[in-house]
């Protein structure tokens, strides 16, 4: 069963699995392409830049980036045409994850969730970042933060569902999981606390496959096993979580960014999609998006070496 201690662990697992080819959408942004050198130093991707040519080799020569023997598709066209060739080479096994460069990111997600590309095959893509926090002991991811706005019971199952699907795809063969509350007391009035309480019955049947699963918790308890010994919760899960479920995005966005706000690392992804779409803010650093690279090359090896996303 993996565990992760830190984003190095990731890139060296990255690493050890081989490189995997990554379609950058408009890669003429400086951050991106600062981050590509980082990853290919690092020997984890095979890139396929999509842009001007000129302008992308001018900007990877000001940051000493060797692009030889790098493929570039010369294109000048529109942004949505850009995606529609990044769509084109993963359908076409010449990619096995896409990023976006100098683009909007609802043009971005328009073109590879748009029902035409064939990316999107889960009833519901959702997002997970992984973070890396200062004083907790190993990576974790968070989920939902960055597509379903206000999610019902169904998608909340549909975002567990992907959380754990993803780890899996990470090497964690049995992934503790967190359904995150204000109260450890479920009330079948209050849907926060009572749809926790649902999706960790369901889980307990079996219908996550192999997981340990706890909620509704508090922040503390999931992260921190004093604070769970003082409430008098013991569980595996108890300060050891790899992954969060939040009640909605406002709490999985803030907690992720007090992380890296605070001296933490992140990276972000879009999962139950073909191929992992690697999702960033245009503010995220170099450093977060080579991380979000190297997860991104791992959970394609985990699709790849399971025959699809399951």
């Amino acid at each position: 069963m993996a565990v992760f201690n830190s984003f190095d662990d990731i890139i060296a697992k990255a690493r050890e699995h081989g490189k995997r080819r990554l379609a950058l959408v408009q890669a003429t942004s400086p951050l991106l392409l600062t981050a590509l050198k980082d990853a290919l130093e690092a020997g984890i991707v095979e890139p396929v830049l999509i842009g001007p040519k000129e302008e992308i080799t001018e900007k990877a020569h000001g940051l000493n980036l060797d692009l030889s023997g790098c493929e570039i598709i010369h294109h000048t066209g529109s942004d949505e045409e850009a995606v529609a060739l990044a769509v084109k080479l993963v359908n076409d096994g010449q990619a096995h994850l896409v990023m976006k460069g100098q683009l909007k990111t609802a043009t971005y997600l328009r073109g590879v969730l748009s029902g035409s590309s064939g990316l999107k095959v889960a009833s519901r893509v959702t997002h997970v970042a992984i973070t890396q926090a200062p004083n907790y002991h190993k990576l974790f991811g968070h989920t939902d933060g960055g597509v379903v706005r206000h999610p019902s019971f169904e998608d909340k199952v549909e975002i567990t569902r992907n959380g754990i699907t993803l780890m899996r795809m990470l090497g964690y063969d049995v992934p503790k999981v967190g359904l995150l509350a204000y109260s450890e007391v479920a009330r079948e009035d209050d849907p926060e606390t009572w749809d926790a309480k649902r999706i960790v019955e369901m889980g307990e049947a079996g219908e996550f496959g192999p997981v340990q699963i706890a909620g509704p918790l508090g922040y503390d308890m999931m992260l921190d096993k004093p604070s769970a010994d003082i409430k008098g919760f013991e569980h595996p899960c108890a300060g050891d979580i790899d992954l969060m479920i939040a009640p909605d995005i406002t709490a999985c966005n803030a907690s992720t960014k007090a992380i890296y706000l605070n001296g933490g690392q992140a990276a972000g992804v879009l999962v139950g999609t073909k191929v992992p779409v690697l999702m960033l803010s245009r503010s995220d650093s170099e450093k977060t998006r080579l991380n979000t690279m190297a997860v991104g090359s791992l959970i394609a090896h985990g699709i790849e070496a399971q025959g699809g996303w399951k």
